[in-house]
This record gives structure tokens, C-alpha cells and sequence, in this order.
């Protein structure tokens, strides 16, 4: 995703640069970036009820404001490597396009790989087309790796390519593919798990609530197909369910076609007309907002409705500062691929992997106008990521 990853190829890395996006296509992607189907709560209309009114509100507002302090730490990925990693093994690393933290992964993968005395090969794949997935997948086992990353692309769309993995005992690290099976020989895992999205889904729901003051209709913009938006749409309900019995949550269920043909902004005009009750956009992947603020203006809406959620893109900054975006969650792209590196170490010296600290991997926090101008890299969380992960590889 990222993780997941859409939007244009961009730059930022595994984070991200469009006025919002995703790791997406046929999946929704890696260095899309990430942030890959489970299926659901997206497609259908949620009135909420019961929760604990006025208390249910000043919850919502309390994690809001607590999510507001920046990021100091990889979060419980703290224990060093047993030694200095042996120099010379491969990473594969796919790259799904069009994505935009695909140029983000590229970037973060070139310097983990380095940092770290590996040699990086990178296969690109169309994100709309499984068929150049698993060519990818059969390509990079020539390269005899020690491990391969792949972004939020369903797992079911190259279940015959991970058998194929696991025949070669090679290692597969997933970014933002919550429904990957997990196995130990040979190791599957994957960084930016369910844990994380939920807590996202559920940020993004707390914003809402805060700022509707517990009477709004949000217009939730997301990609059933893919799983995280899936599980990051339920904890947004879920929360508004708990916590706001008289807010609405109404799902505008979008595709890879739509996010690629630039046509969200249109969609989301022609609901907005339809449903004059919505006050709030809240969007699952900040990439879902490119051109939407424009087309708001040019339709007489954009003082009508306030515009937040999660997944922080490049492109999204200067609406973030300006405040035309209220809120957003921030987490780094790039720590996510140094994470992936950071397992795929501890897979070839033989160390336990702690998957608990990967599945909320990367930390997050949220911003807006009052706190994004401090930070000298928006998509760094935590600013010096690549010191922390150099002293725990024993190679800072």
C-alpha cells in the first residue's frame, strides 16, 4: 500500500508522492506502495448506532489529538541483528506500476540494500496485470535471492508462483498484504499488517468525528478489491459505529480504472450533488485526492464538505499546509522497505523474525497544517529512520 500505492509514479519512496495514493492494480501495491481484496463493509451503506454520544465524541477527539505526536522510534522493532550482515546476497525487489510509492520503494530498497552490503534487483510488473506479476516472480528466482518483496498485490492472484518460492526455500516479504499466509520455511512475511490498517481506518474515523462534532456524513472513498482498504473501511465503521451514534459513514466504492483514469474527483462531485447530506470526505489513500479539491471549487461544493483521512501522499502537502486537506495519517514508505530489508537480514543469519513489530510497521502519527511545516521530510517517520535501522544492522 501502503501500505499500500496509487497514483502517479512517484517521489517520494515507501512513501509516496501524489495528491493521494496506493499500491494498487490488480492488487494494490508496493511501492504504490504501497499502500494490494478482502471484501465487504465498502459496498454498502452504514448507518451508525448506539455508541456513547457525547462521550463516544470526546473518545474520537482524545485519540485524534494523541495521534498528533511525531514519530521518535521504529515502534518494537529494537533489537539489533546478532552481527554484521554478510555482504554479497541478493534482494529482489518487484515494483508495481503505476504506483505512487513505487519511486518511493525504489529509492528506500537501493539505500537499505546498500546500507547493508546487498546487491538489489528490481523487477517491475504492471499492478492492473497479474500475468506480469508472476513472470516477475518466476524472472527474479533466477537471480538465486535471499529473498524477494512484492507490494500489496492479492496473494491469490500468485498462489502458484509462491509455491514455486517455497519448493526453492526462498524467503517472500510482502508490503501491505495483510491476507499473506504466513509459513516459517520458508519464511513469509509481510511488513504493514492488519493491526496497522485498522488503527489507521480507525484515525481516520476519530478525525471525522471530531471535527463533525458527532452529527457528519462522510463520504468514505476506498478500493474494495484490495484487502487493506477492506479491513481499513470496516475499522472506520467500526469506530464511527462505537463512538458516534449520530454520525453515517457512506462508502463510494472506487477501481484501479477509476484511480488510473483520473476519475475519482468526477465521482466524487456527482455523489456529493446526489446527497447533499455529506459533510465530509474521508478518503482511505490520500493518492484518491488528486484534482479533487479543483473540481470541487469549479462545482460551487468545496466549502460545502471538509476533506481528511489517511495515507499521506507528496502530492497531498501543500493542501495539508494550506489546510484545504484537515488531517491526514503519516507513515514512511521508506522505513516500511528498509523493514522489509531489515527481515530479509535477520531470515539469512538464522534470527527469529518479529512479525508482531512488522505487522504495525510503520509507526504513524497525523498531520495538519499546525504540525506538517515542522518536519523537514513529511514522509520520514521518524525523520532519522536510516541512522536507527544502520544501528540495529551493525553497519552504523
Amino acid at each position: 500500500m501502503s501500505a499500500v500505492h496509487l497514483g502517479q509514479r512517484g517521489s517520494l519512496g515507501p512513501d509516496r508522492r501524489p495528491r493521494h495514493r496506493i499500491v494498487l492494480a490488480a492488487v494494490v501495491t508496493a511501492s504504490l506502495v504501497v499502500l494490494a481484496a478482502c471484501g465487504s463493509s465498502a459496498g454498502t451503506q452504514a448507518q451508525t448506532s448506539g455508541g456513547s454520544g457525547g462521550a463516544g465524541v470526546e473518545a474520537a477527539r482524545s485519540a485524534f489529538q494523541a495521534r498528533m505526536q511525531r514519530v521518535a522510534g521504529l515502534g518494537d522493532l529494537n533489537q539489533p541483528l546478532k552481527s554484521k550482515p554478510q555482504p554479497g546476497k541478493v534482494l529482489v525487489q518487484l515494483s508495481g506500476t503505476p504506483s505512487v510509492t513505487a519511486g518511493i520503494y525504489d529509492t528506500a530498497f537501493a539505500e537499505a540494500t546498500a546500507a547493508a552490503g546487498w546487491t538489489l534487483k528490481t523487477i517491475p510488473f504492471k499492478l492492473a496485470d497479474p500475468a506480469t506479476l508472476a513472470a516477475a516472480l518466476d524472472t527474479a528466482l533466477q537471480f538465486n535471492p535471499a529473498a524477494v518483496t512484492v507490494p500489496g498485490v492479492d496473494p491469490k492472484l500468485y498462489e502458484a508462483s509462491r509455491a514455486k518460492y517455497a519448493a526453492a526455500g526462498v524467503a517472500f516479504i510482502g508490503l501491505t498484504v495483510p491476507t499473506l499466509p504466513s509459513s516459517t520455511t520458508p519464511p513469509v512475511v509481510n511488513i504493514l499488517g492488519t493491526k496497522n490498517l485498522q488503527a489507521q481506518g480507525a484515525a481516520a474515523a476519530d478525525w471525522f468525528i471530531s471535527d463533525s462534532q458527532g452529527t457528519g456524513n462522510a463520504l468514505v472513498l476506498g478500493i474494495p478489491a484490495y484487502p487493506l482498504f477492506s479491513i481499513m473501511a470496516d475499522a472506520f465503521k467500526a469506530e464511527v459505529t462505537k463512538n458516534c451514534p449520530g454520525c453515517k459513514a457512506t462508502p463510494l466504492d472506487l477501481t484501479i480504472q477509476s484511480v488510473a483514469a483520473q476519475a475519482i474527483p468526477a465521482q466524487v462531485v456527482s455523489t456529493l450533488r446526489r446527497d447533499p447530506s455529506i459533510t465530509h470526505i474521508a478518503t482511505l489513500d490520500g493518492a484518491f485526492l488528486n484534482g479533487l479539491s479543483t473540481q470541487l471549487k469549479a462545482a460551487g461544493l468545496a466549502e460545502r464538505v471538509k476533506i481528511g483521512g489517511a495515507f499521506l501522499r507528496p502530492n497531498n502537502f501543500d493542501e495539508v499546509k494550506s489546510g484545504s486537506i484537515s488531517a491526514m495519517t503519516q507513515q514512511s514508505s521508506a522505513v516500511q522497505a528498509w523493514a522489509a530489508v531489515d527481515a530479509a537480514l535477520r531470515i539469512a543469519e538464522g534470527s527469529a523474525l518479529p512479525t508482531d513489530a512488522y505487522d504495525v510497521a510503520p509507526p504513524f502519527s497525523i498531520v495538519d497544517k499546525s504540525n506538517i511545516g515542522s518536519l523537514a521530510d513529511p514522509m520520514a517517520s521518524p525523520q532519522d529512520y536510516r541512522d536507527q535501522f544502520k544501528k540495529l544492522w551493525l553497519v552504523g
